[in-house]
């Protein structure tokens, strides 16, 4: 039988695969073995999937193709040595959940220092407090005992249009004449959730004890007074002349608006002519309609003596006279045959006199009943004695100083 493995008398032309015909190989068997070619080139780097490198090709140890009824290995792929490189890919999914990790971690530092500076803010300088509207009025109270204008206005959510009776020095000489004291917060629901709630406090003004409830509201994230201050409104008194000439600590107020702190308030006049005497304005102020709160005028000491002086003076004059009608008088002698000009009049004293203060005229009506006595030569050569009834009538003008007196 002709040998197909290509000996001298059989096939030598060149292979029908490739190359010369005597680049084939004879088996020991009698098979046909095809050329040896050279296994793949592998890379120097470690293997990069964990597992042992299997030959490319044939049996082990034989490089090749496959024997017959063998089945062909496949091993993972295989990178050329231009890859090696670059890290394998665990590397930057290590990467980026170290990215992620850090971002988070910023994240929830940045949250925690925004929480604490909001916490800081709500809770000091500010005035009001972010826990209870009781805590509000707690430090309100202690700001105005400690003398603190400032303060005292920043736990108010409406500051005051003006607040030149709202200095340190005005509410400390408030605090020396009532102090502040014995504070205590009575009752607070403020924790309802709704942003409104009640605070009820009772606190000492000198003493005088001022209970009373204010209706809170948070104002932002804080809980605030409406207003740290009473509003005073005189304007609506412009009809009263006494009131245009209103002081408070010695400052001119008139019929206007002004605003001072709860406590003593120093009222006056910048006419000697009236006194002023208020109440102390209470917490109470703070939660309703202060203008009622109006200090009350009378005649100071100095205008009634003046008047009364006034009333001496005209009726001792009169008394000087010795006319039976003295001109301007208000004593008439009707005795039958006296003569006229021999009379000795007696003045009565004017202390019974009575002064109706007015304080929208900004006068004072002055009325005095009595009576003249009199000693009067009659026609007969004798004296004859007797008393001369009278009432006086007069209204003083107290825009002057000393008042004039002006009598009917």
């Amino acid at each position: 039988m002709t040998n197909w493995s290509g000996g001298e008398g059989g096939y030598g032309g060149p292979s029908p695969i490739g190359g010369q015909g005597d680049q084939g190989g004879a088996d020991p068997s009698g098979g046909w073995q095809p050329p040896q070619q050279m296994p793949p080139q592998q890379p120097p780097a470690a293997q990069p999937w964990g597992a042992q490198q299997q030959p490319a090709w044939g049996a082990q140890g034989q490089p090749g193709w496959p024997q017959p009824g063998t089945p062909p290995q496949v091993g993972p792929p295989q990178f050329d040595s231009q890859f090696a490189g670059f890290p394998p890919p665990g590397g930057k999914r290590n990467r980026k959940a170290l990215i992620i990790t850090i971002g988070a971690g910023a994240a929830v530092l940045l949250v925690i220092v925004i929480v604490a500076v909001v916490a800081l803010v709500g809770r000091g300088g500010g005035g009001a407090s972010s826990d209870s509207a009781g805590k509000t009025v707690q430090g309100y109270l202690e700001a105005l005992a400690k003398g603190d204008a400032e303060a005292a206005l920043s736990f108010g959510a409406d500051q005051p249009a003006s607040k030149e009776l709202l200095t340190d020095e005005i509410l400390k000489s408030q605090v020396e004449k009532m102090p502040i004291s014995n504070i205590r917060i009575l009752g607070d629901d403020s924790n309802n959730g709704i942003g409104f709630g009640s605070v009820h406090v009772t606190a000492n003004f000198g003493d005088q004890v001022s209970d009373t409830t204010f209706m809170m509201k948070k104002s932002g994230n804080k809980w605030k007074l409406d207003s740290a201050a009473v509003r005073l409104d005189y304007s609506t008194q412009a009809s009263s002349k006494a009131v245009s000439t209103l002081t408070a600590f010695g400052k001119p107020i008139g019929s206007s608006v002004v605003y001072v702190f709860p406590g003593y308030v120093d009222w006056g006049s910048n006419n000697s002519n009236l006194k002023v005497e208020g109440k102390p304005l209470l917490l109470d102020s703070l939660t309703g309609y202060a203008g009622a709160n109006r200090p009350d005028f009378s005649l100071s000491d100095s205008a009634k003596n003046s008047i009364t002086a006034n009333i001496k003076s005209l009726l001792d004059g009169c008394a000087r006279s010795k006319s039976t009608s003295p001109p301007n008088c208000p004593q008439h002698l009707y005795e039958y045959g006296a003569v006229d000009g021999t009379v000795d009049w007696q003045a009565p004293a004017p202390d019974g006199a009575q002064i109706t203060f007015s304080e929208y005229s900004l006068s004072a009506n002055v009325t005095l009943s009595g009576s003249f006595g009199y000693s009067v030569q009659g026609r007969d050569g004798g004296r004859i004695t007797g008393t001369d009834s009278f009432t006086l009538f007069g209204d003083a003008d107290l825009s002057q100083t000393p008042p004039t007196v002006k009598w009917s």
